[in-house]
Order: structure tokens, then C-alpha cells, then sequence
């Protein structure tokens, strides 16, 4: 079975040797390839759980940019961003804190990174190691 699964304006493979594949032509960027675990890991735990979530992403023309938003049912939404890195860069933290501004009802925010260890970042969000869902 092989899926090409469009997120807002980037597209995902679901053919996970093709995804593999591809993801060492296209892109030797490390975030490329978490950004593509984390996505599968997210569809395929909304598709199982068939309560009527919506998997989104958030963009700006500012620049803002959250790849992963869960919409569920109540006006309730999950964001979720990644950083390649040991910490979490103030750059995703902003764009985080950018989509909980602009939309209504309860946002929860969730921010991955390489490091080991969770954390609370200034902005209040919560930063947990990708290691602990993927």
C-alpha cells in the first residue's frame, strides 16, 4: 500500500521503505527525518483511536511555523513542534506560543528535541525528549 498524505503544504509517504528512501536523497537534515517519524507516529495513533481528530499544520507569513496540530472535537488542539538539537530553540517556543494566541479554545503545547531530559521552557511549555514517542 503506498499513500502520499498531504499536512497543510508539505506532504508525507506512508510506504515507510520509500519514506526511508527518500528521506536520504531528498534531505540529509536531521529534522527532515524526525519531522517524518513523528508525523507517522501521530497519524497512526489518530487513525487508531477514530475519535474524529483532525491532524493540521500551522504556518504565518512571519515565519511561524508548528508542523503538527491535532484538532479535537470541543475546540480543543494539540501543537506540536521539533528541534534537531539538545534544547529547544526560541524560535519553535515562539511560533508555539504564536499559535496559542491566534486560535480560540484550549491549546496544549508540546515541544520535542534530541536531549534527554523533559523540561518546563520559560514560555511554559512543556519539552520532552522525541525518544519517549518515538
Amino acid at each position: 500500500l503506498f499513500l502520499i498524505r498531504q499536512v497543510g503544504d508539505t506532504y508525507y509517504a506512508e510506504d515507510q521503505g520509500l519514506a526511508h528512501f527518500c528521506s536520504q536523497i531528498l534531505s540529509m537534515n536531521p529534522r527532515s527525518r524526525w519531522l517524518g517519524l513523528l508525523h507517522n507516529e501521530i497519524h497512526c495513533q489518530i487513525t487508531l483511536m477514530e475519535a474524529g481528530l483532525r491532524l493540521a499544520e500551522y504556518r504565518t507569513r512571519g515565519g511561524a511555523e508548528v508542523p503538527f496540530v491535532i484538532h479535537i472535537p470541543g475546540n480543543t488542539m494539540i501543537a506540536m513542534t521539533l528541534d534537531a538539537k539538545e534544547r529547544v530553540s526560541e524560535k519553535n517556543l515562539k511560533s508555539l506560543g504564536s499559535v496559542a494566541k491566534r486560535q480560540p479554545g484550549t491549546v496544549r503545547l508540546i515541544a520535542f528535541h534530541l536531549g534527554e531530559n523533559a523540561y518546563l521552557s520559560s514560555r511554559q511549555i512543556l519539552c520532552l525528549p522525541i525518544t519517549w514517542i518515538a
